[in-house]
């Protein structure tokens, strides 16, 4: 029988988010490549937060294409820092996509995560509420909604190849469109879905 990766990244994921706050997960808990990959995440802390100010601090409001776009080069700047080629889907309407992909097992089901670069705020609303971090909590346009996750899935990505720790293929799908019920995205998910099946 293989093992459950999904439970295991499940526990992974729930130890780095705990470690810093005293969780009840303990290095001890993990496989060694596990505490590889917790151990690399948690050395990123500060570059994890300097890439959410950085998002959070460019408009990036649906019909803002510029915007949008700057998130997308944004994030490409990080996966090519990390080694890893990344792939823009672009589109003359609404912001570009970009896609990711790690792995070769050819033996294993393949997993594909996706975010949203697009907010729902207008142009001005960065430089008016810009990123901060009060009482241990981030704020600012879109940290939550999702410039935080898209910054988990890519550190995610970027610790399991820098710890050689990839058990299957992995794709990250960032989409431009997702405020407006993706209408340009819409097939590029289909596709890139129907590809890792």
């Amino acid at each position: 029988m293989g093992v459950d990766h999904r439970n295991r990244f499940k526990k992974v994921a729930h130890w780095s988010l705990t470690n810093s706050q005293n969780g009840h997960v303990r290095m001890a808990d993990l496989t060694p490549q596990e505490a590889r990959v917790a151990a690399w995440l948690s050395s990123q802390r500060g570059a994890m937060l300097a890439l959410v100010s950085a998002l959070v601090n460019i408009d990036s409001g649906t019909y803002h294409k510029p915007g949008v776009d700057a998130v997308a080069n944004r994030i490409a700047q990080f996966f090519a820092s990390q080694a890893i080629d990344p792939v823009h889907l672009r589109n003359e309407v609404y912001g570009d996509c970009v896609r990711v992909s790690i792995g070769t097992n050819t033996n294993s089901d393949s997993v594909l995560m996706m975010g949203h670069m697009d907010t729902v705020f207008k142009v001005g609303e960065a430089s008016r509420r810009p990123f901060k971090i009060r009482d241990g909590r981030g704020y600012g346009p879109g940290v939550a909604d999702m410039k935080s996750g898209l910054v988990m899935n890519a550190f995610v990505m970027a610790a399991l190849k820098a710890t050689n720790a990839v058990p299957r293929p992995l794709t990250l799908l960032f989409t431009s469109d997702e405020e407006i019920g993706s209408p340009a995205s819409r097939q590029i998910i289909e596709d890139t879905s129907r590809s890792k099946s």
